[in-house]
């Protein structure tokens, strides 16, 4: 049997990047073609170049995106106009009046939520003072302070709580210095619904004592979450749960969910490090759900059905009277 070992030429062509096809000769007509080769003359993809830059705050194509970092960079684009924050540690009492107290760093910011034009809300436990002093006291009803938004911070707002919600560790504040520029679309939380949280996450650091303290990452815009709603009216009605707990710093940012050109907020985090006592109890009937294996929120439509009471007083003292 004769062996032709005539040498015959590929071209090779690459479909996409790493990943290559080889082209017979033009008027090549035989039946079979047996490939030998040879190391020395092995082909072999270049060397890739490693290109080390520094880290870049731009917005990655999302086309190259998982699914879950599609929605939370959609979110991060389309939601962080509705976010507000604030550095709020306490209020300081001088006698008749009281002035607000601001942390002069980084690690003690948290979230507000746009919820109208005029009204917003955020987790109650972010009001409690953190300044150990006995002329600071926590947030109350009436008080005002300043918060800024997430998409210009050099964009201020004074704004006065005007109701407090402890069962629901949740406050409503309302804007004294005009309206809000926009706010998203009250929507039902759904369980296996996938959403994303917004917050300055924070990290716990030792210190050289072995104190264990909790430090904000520095981050000059909020950071996306995705999380999974998985439990509706837990640990109380009108509030859920998602799945991973999250870090300070995301207390009283809304959970979103987009569809479409809708931008849906399903409720705010506020799971506080210290919570009401019924949620203990709760807790432990329902050794189930345990406390730090998820995040909480209060529902938003619970939230603006309040607002809209305050919003409305005389359409529905019309109505009563009717």
């Amino acid at each position: 049997m004769m062996i032709d070992e005539r040498k015959v030429y590929l071209s090779r062509k690459e479909i996409e990047k790493g990943q290559f096809y080889f082209v017979l000769p033009e008027g090549w007509n035989e039946a079979e073609l047996e490939l030998h080769w040879g190391e020395d003359q092995r082909s072999r993809p270049a060397t890739p170049i490693i290109e080390v830059s520094q880290p870049s705050t731009s917005v990655p194509d999302l086309a190259h995106l998982t699914i879950t970092d599609n929605l939370a960079e959609s979110v991060y684009k389309r939601c962080r106009k509705y976010l507000y924050f604030s550095k709020l540690v306490g209020f300081e009492d001088h006698g008749l009046f009281s002035t607000p107290l601001y942390d002069q760093g980084e690690d003690s910011k948290f979230m507000i939520t746009a919820f109208t034009n005029e009204h917003a809300a955020t987790s109650l436990h972010s009001l409690r003072k953190l300044v150990d002093k006995p002329n600071v006291r926590d947030a109350e009803v009436e008080d005002e302070f300043n918060i800024y938004s997430c998409e210009n911070p050099e964009l201020p707002f004074n704004v006065t709580i005007v109701k407090i919600l402890p069962t629901s560790d949740c406050a409503i504040l309302k804007s004294m210095s005009g309206p809000f520029p926009h706010h998203p679309v009250i929507h039902l939380p759904e369980t296996g619904m996938r959403a994303v949280c917004l917050g300055y996450p924070s990290f716990e650091d030792v210190k050289a004592e072995g104190i264990l303290a909790e430090n904000q990452v520095h981050e000059k815009e909020p950071v996306p979450f995705p999380v999974e709603i998985c439990a509706l009216n837990v640990p109380r009605p009108n509030m859920f749960a998602a799945s991973c707990d999250l870090a300070h710093g995301f207390s009283g940012g809304g959970l979103f969910r987009v569809y479409g050109k809708s931008d849906f907020l399903l409720g705010i985090c506020n799971r506080g490090r210290i919570p009401p006592k019924e949620w203990l109890d709760k807790w432990a009937q329902e050794k189930w759900l345990h406390r730090r294996s998820v995040s909480y929120y209060t529902s938003s439509s619970a939230i603006l059905f309040l607002i809209d009471d305050m919003e409305k007083p005389a359409t529905k003292k019309l109505k009563t009277s009717s």
